[in-house]
């Protein structure tokens, strides 16, 4: 009996090792499924930092490119309509005008040209979202499915920015604080707002409260400063067999992606 009594408690204390272990590796797992979110984040907005500061110096040229041609082509014109010289001097000065005009014009449609091939490489409204909640589901194995309903085609900057944040966050949430296996995300337009909403299947007992009392609460508390400051609002709590997160944000009179 002695044996079997000292077996039993070998086996236990084997098994309370291995359930260390594995504790162990599953807390290795979520710090580097952390650590490959927050570069993905950190890399998809550096990239999107470069190409804004590209498309700054582009539109900053074409304003140099337009300045100067009109400046030129005044004294041009001036200098035909008031100078003293006869009627061949004054066609080759509107003869110089014109093929500075053309040349100017070439140079603007060619920067033109370069400020549409940045903005048609970055990813916009749904395309977006879509990238983010992939990569997601790709590092850390939880599912995501993804219902873009009736979303514009095209979305307010600053709108599609803090949608891109509030989708960040829950997924985040879900995953760090949740121990969530799946989550939606669901988009809906009416009466000129849009909102988007994420429903995981995450307890919240499981590694603390979501709410804005917990850990999680301090990205969720300056969340909603930057959704109000565009005049939305958002809402988080926990739901039956899971936790909510909504934002509803105006799209304004322009819709066109400016």
């Amino acid at each position: 009996m002695a044996a079997l009594g000292a077996a039993l408690r070998s086996r236990e204390n084997k098994l309370a090792a291995l359930g260390s272990e594995l504790e162990r590796m599953d807390e290795a797992y979520r710090k580097l499924a952390d650590a490959n979110l927050d570069f993905q984040t950190f890399a998809l907005f550096l990239r999107e930092e470069g190409m804004e500061n590209e498309r700054k110096r582009i539109a900053g040229e074409i304003h140099d490119i337009i300045g100067y041609t009109l400046t030129n082509l005044i004294m041009l014109i001036q200098a035909a309509l008031y100078g003293k010289g006869g009627p061949a001097e004054t066609r080759a000065i509107l003869e110089k005008a014109r093929l500075h005009a053309d040349e100017s014009l070439s140079e603007a449609r060619r920067a033109l040209a370069a400020l549409r091939m940045r903005d048609a490489d970055r990813p916009r409204g749904a395309n977006l979202f879509l990238r983010l909640t992939q990569n997601f589901q790709d590092v850390t194995g939880v599912a995501v499915r993804t219902d873009f309903a009736n979303l514009p085609t095209a979305l307010p900057r600053p709108v599609e920015k803090i949608l891109y944040r509030v989708i960040q966050e829950g997924l985040t949430n879900a995953f760090r604080h949740g121990r969530a296996t799946s989550v939606d995300v669901g988009f809906w337009r009416e009466g000129g707002k849009l909102s988007v909403r994420l429903r995981d299947d995450g307890s919240s007992a499981a590694a603390g409260p979501r709410d804005e009392g917990g850990r999680a609460g301090i990205g969720l508390a300056g969340l909603r400063e930057r959704v109000e400051e565009l005049g939305g609002e958002l809402e988080a709590g926990p739901v039956p067999d899971g936790f909510a997160l909504r934002a509803t944000m105006p799209l304004g009179e322009d819709e066109d992606g400016k």
